[in-house]
């Protein structure tokens, strides 16, 4: 979304005389740059129907049946004056499940790969990224499995991605190692644009992906900020971010640099 957004500022999209001299930089923390295989692999488990569950959970949503309302109205997801709900259900269905506008395309290696080869990164705008992961290897394998502090839900999804082997990517074993929602791998970046792995003292390049390190022993909810310990990782996570606001204020500045943020744990 963030990508997105310099994009169409850079372009000028709203008319309003903008460009990417409007945005410093860019930080993105467990971002699925590249897609994730969960999102083949819920394809898989829903028979490839997983758009046509998504159309009929939010056209549910869109109807005055006390569900929340998401505020579809612009993919004509809400209840026309004398129309059935079953035609409405259908309607809905089919607009969504037809189309790519929806985040289980984007989040797929395929439809990640169509972001990456139409949003460019701009020579003026500092991109940083920072990975993570919560799975370890299984012995005498290269699989990955989820570490026994893994938030709970997300073990099946970790085990599933640490072992796929399926078409949606080349190299699977690459996309191993991940935090229960998204690789490892596609954390660090677009691989259609330039990363550069900065060392420490090393100062960040705008115009590529700088990717500041790999969290060990996060998944992508604690990442986040969800389900902290409020006395030993809630404090972790407070500095990590304090870290990261102080290492941005140095961009483009000639401030003393302190080099790179703490993120081991």
């Amino acid at each position: 979304t963030s990508r997105m957004l310099v994009h169409l500022l850079a372009t000028d999209y709203f008319g309003v005389g903008s460009s990417s001299a409007w945005v410093a930089s860019v930080t993105s923390i467990s971002s699925p740059h590249d897609g994730t295989t969960l999102s083949a692999l819920v394809d898989w488990a829903t028979c490839r129907n997983a758009e046509r569950i998504v159309g009929g959970l939010l056209s549910l949503s869109g109807t005055n049946l006390g569900i929340y309302d998401f505020n579809l109205d612009h993919w004509g997801i809400s209840l026309n004056p004398g129309e059935s709900r079953v035609d409405f259900f259908k309607r809905a269905t089919s607009l969504l499940s037809e189309g790519n506008d929806l985040a289980s395309y984007d989040l797929s290696p395929e439809g990640a790969q169509r972001l990456n080869e139409m949003i460019p990164e701009y020579p003026d705008v500092y991109y940083l990224s920072i990975s993570n992961h919560e799975t370890t290897r299984i012995p005498f394998t290269n699989r990955q499995a989820p570490s026994a502090l893994m938030t709970t839900f997300l073990r099946t999804f970790a085990l599933a991605m640490g072992r796929y082997d399926g078409i949606a990517v080349e190299d699977a074993e690459s996309w191993w190692l991940n935090d229960g929602v998204v690789n490892t791998r596609s954390m660090l970046g677009p691989h259609t644009a330039k990363i550069v792995e900065l060392e420490p003292g090393q100062r960040p390049e705008p115009g590529v992906w700088n990717h500041l390190g790999t969290v060990n022993g996060k998944d992508h909810l604690k990442i986040i900020g969800h389900w902290q310990g409020p006395i030993l990782t809630g404090r972790w996570l407070r500095g990590f971010y304090e870290q990261l606001a102080d290492f941005i204020q140095t961009l483009g500045s000639e401030s003393p640099f302190p080099g790179l943020p703490k993120i081991e744990d």
